[in-house]
């Protein structure tokens, strides 16, 4: 599961996890480097590729003030981790529940925007 994060790095993208990834999923987020996929799942938790351009990205907007885009940007990969919870297989069922785990995290972000929270 590639390498563990240094100390450093974690803080550096602890913002991701506190505002993005536990606040629309509410799994806990360990921090990773040099893994093969952008993400993986582990029961009750989501383990992020810290070199993905995708958590870059979602840091940058944050950095930036942008938690409503960081948070937009990372459903599909956060949706993704939590049907994982449930599939391990990426079968027609896996999919469906993907869909519907999509819907619900969006719901989810547009009500963070709503509540200013983001």
């Amino acid at each position: 599961m590639g390498e563990q994060a240094s100390p450093r790095e974690v803080k550096e993208f602890e913002e991701v996890e506190r505002t993005i990834v536990a606040l629309i999923s509410g799994f806990k987020v360990e921090y990773r480097k040099d893994l093969a996929a952008e993400a993986e799942h582990s029961p009750g938790r989501i383990v992020i590729n810290i070199d993905s351009p995708i958590f870059k990205e979602a840091k940058q907007l944050i950095d930036d003030g942008r938690k409503d885009l960081a948070a937009v940007r990372l459903i599909g990969i956060v949706a993704h981790e939590l049907t994982h919870e449930n599939h391990g297989v990426h079968d027609v069922e896996f999919y469906k529940e993907f869909e519907h785990e999509v819907g619900r995290l969006e719901t989810n972000v547009i009500g963070f925007i709503k509540d200013r929270r983001l």
